[in-house]
């Protein structure tokens, strides 16, 4: 819920809940990787003033695992499915893993089918039934 566009959505459950809810205190939980600056400001409007957050990583210089290794390619839209190919076929190995992140459903669907991967692909997000993920 916290994609760009839900947050006049999360605001109305919390008016909704503040105004129809129960007399007693309810419990809220928020769990997200990240927390923008607009998550904290609806918790310190919605949520009681003893509320509690937790960071897992903190100020840690440990943030992903020293084995991950992180690529940055600069290159034309155009050329970016060979470019992914190229790089997850040389750096992936016969036997490794990579992860690729995108920006929407529809790029991940696109990469999948349009790049030239030689390993066994598959696309995980939302659309994708929990059975098979």
């Amino acid at each position: 819920m916290l994609k760009q566009g839900f947050q006049e959505d999360i605001e109305k459950i919390f008016e909704f809940i503040r105004k129809h809810g129960p007399s007693s205190k309810t419990q809220n939980l928020l769990f997200s990787a990240t927390i923008p600056p607009w998550v904290v400001e609806l918790s310190r409007t919605y949520l009681s003033s003893d509320r509690d957050f937790i960071d897992l990583i903190k100020d840690s210089d440990i943030r992903t695992s020293k084995t991950v290794e992180h690529l940055a390619l600069n290159c034309p839209y155009y050329h970016r499915n060979s470019v992914i190919a190229d790089v997850v076929n040389l750096y992936g190995g016969r036997h490794g893993r990579t992860i690729i992140f995108c920006e929407t459903k529809k790029e991940a669907n696109e990469i999948l089918l349009k790049a030239n991967l030689k390993q066994e692909t598959q696309v995980l997000h939302g659309d994708i039934p929990q059975k098979q993920r």
